[in-house]
């Protein structure tokens, strides 16, 4: 599929790009100052929360890419399927850092207004990589 040419899927191709460049100093540029990432675990972040859970991955994985397996606008809208790929070269939810290769896939969606992103959702699989790192998710035996 190529790449869009304007609009919110180009926006979202291009925050996916900041991703892979790891440069959350630049989300802004893309960022609505009105921005609201809507997290899975159902609060509201501004762009700084959102900012500090992706540093938190990136220093797990230092070398995480996100490439966007199928994209679709409309309107304002945009969704991406992704994979998201990186090296376990710190510390992951407890787990210490192994050198493991992980993999991990998700469903992006952002809403665009003069081409910023006003607000997004996210779902991903943050349980695969704790599996695929040797993590459980079984309760401590008392």
């Amino acid at each position: 599929m190529g790449e869009p040419t304007s609009g919110p899927g180009q926006v979202l191709t291009a925050w996916i790009g900041l991703w892979n460049d790891h440069a959350l100093q630049r989300f802004s540029e893309l960022a609505s100052t009105r921005y609201v990432h809507h997290a899975m675990t159902g609060r509201d972040l501004q762009l700084d929360g959102f900012r500090d859970g992706f540093r938190a991955i990136v220093e797990a994985f230092p070398d995480v890419t996100y490439r966007i397996g199928h994209l679709v606008a409309g309107g304002d809208l945009a969704a991406a399927y992704l994979t998201a790929t990186g090296t376990h070269a710190g510390p992951y939810v407890g787990i210490p850092a192994s050198g493991q290769t992980v993999t991990f896939r998700g469903m992006y969606h952002c809403r665009v207004l003069q081409d910023r992103i006003v607000e997004d959702w996210d779902v991903f699989d943050l349980l695969n990589p704790i599996l695929q790192l040797g993590g459980s998710i079984r309760p401590p035996q008392l």
